[in-house]
């Protein structure tokens, strides 16, 4: 009688799991990494580490006007780090400081009636969604995953599904800026203006981050749908379904890098309103709790590595969605999406570092009042 034969049904679903489990943990334990030195400081991706002189944790607004102007006394420059996801290293200056903003997360203010919110640059997109789902209120544009800092999503004016709302900039209405030179300006569409469109999006070159107020939106309820199509017939489809349809808030597009089918065939997934289908209050408990961590860390893990677990992986993510059609979902909810898949690694996922140093006026430099900033690409 054969190995397969001789085991009950029973004892093989456990020797699966048993071997999933070993998997997971063969994949977490190679993949993982000792905490990094604190003076050695790197990104999430770990490509570039750099030596600086310091790590120090923004606390306080005065704490870091003072280090500022120690900085320029000692000619030292500054580079600004939220959850350290900026990809290839490239945003950390040898010997210098680096200010962690991730303390500096007070969430200020919440008008309810406006619809804004005030938040300190180091509070993350979950903080601002704890609080805002309390009052049928929902972020309007941010990235995929809410671990993010606010100060290092505006700093890269990032996107996410949201097509109807634009880019981050548009849901920002005031900040305040702290110059390389000690100065913390208000900066909005009528105050300072000439620094809003250089500041969001210039990865802090232009000076620290403060405080932000945002503008919110209603949350509503979605009614998820997904649709598989040959990459070439995409255009034509998003023109036609779905920016022609206002009832579409959110969209995300995937392609395949299978070898079959790679960049040939992708899948779509719409979040249209559920008008009628259900009740918002029935659907907007936050999510708490992302399942399947360990064996979707596996999976991407393979599908790095394989051409066949690129092909699993395609597979089973465009069935898995496919038949996740018709589910409902709030706002809040499908904004939260994945976040502890990217935990999985000490502490993830924010945009945003960058350095700036006060210089002499010369041929290459920025210019931004009296202040002159040098470009530490």
């Amino acid at each position: 009688m054969g190995v397969e034969k001789a085991l009950k049904p029973g004892m093989k679903k456990t020797a699966a799991l048993l071997l999933l489990v070993a998997l997971s943990i063969y994949s977490f334990v190679r993949t993982s990494a000792v905490d990094q030195d604190p003076y050695l400081v790197t990104d999430y991706s770990r490509l570039h580490p750099v030596k600086v002189e310091r790590v120090v944790a923004g606390k306080e607004e005065a704490q870091l006007v003072k280090l500022l102007k120690e900085a320029k006394d000692k000619g030292l420059t500054v580079s600004i780090a939220g959850q350290r996801h900026s990809q290839g290293g490239h945003t950390y200056y040898k010997d210098g400081i680096v200010v962690d903003m991730t303390a500096y997360n007070r969430i200020l203010n919440l008008d309810t009636e406006r619809k804004t919110i005030t938040v300190q640059s180091g509070v993350t997109w979950e903080q601002i969604q704890d609080k805002a789902n309390r009052y049928g209120l929902a972020v309007k544009t941010m990235q995929s995953q809410n671990t993010f800092t606010v100060g290092g999503s505006i700093s890269i004016n990032a996107h996410g599904r949201d097509i109807r709302n634009g880019s981050m900039i548009k849901s920002v209405e005031s900040f305040r800026l702290l110059m390389a030179d000690g100065q913390v300006k208000t900066v909005s569409r009528e105050e300072n203006a000439e620094l809003f469109p250089l500041a969001l999006g210039g990865y802090g070159l232009f000076g620290i981050i403060l405080d932000v107020t945002l503008s919110l939106t209603d949350d509503e309820l979605y009614s998820v749908t997904t649709e598989t199509m040959a990459t070439e017939d995409y255009k034509a489809y998003f023109q036609q379904k779905v920016a022609a349809d206002p009832g579409i808030r959110m969209h995300i597009a995937r392609l395949s890098v299978a070898p079959d089918s790679y960049l040939t065939e992708m899948f779509a997934k719409n979040y249209g309103l559920a008008e009628g289908e259900g009740s918002l209050q029935a659907y907007n408990k936050l999510s708490m709790r992302e399942p399947w961590v360990a064996p979707g860390k596996l999976l991407f893990q393979l599908n790095r590595s394989t051409d066949w677990g690129k092909t699993m992986m395609w597979d089973l993510q465009t069935r898995f969605f496919t038949e996740q059609s018709g589910e409902l979902i709030t706002r809040n909810n499908a904004m939260r999406a994945a976040w502890k898949f990217r935990l999985s690694e000490r502490r993830t996922v924010s945009a945003g570092v960058s350095k700036l140093r006060a210089v002499p006026a010369k041929e290459g430099a920025v210019r931004s009042g009296r202040t002159v900033y040098e470009l530490l690409l």
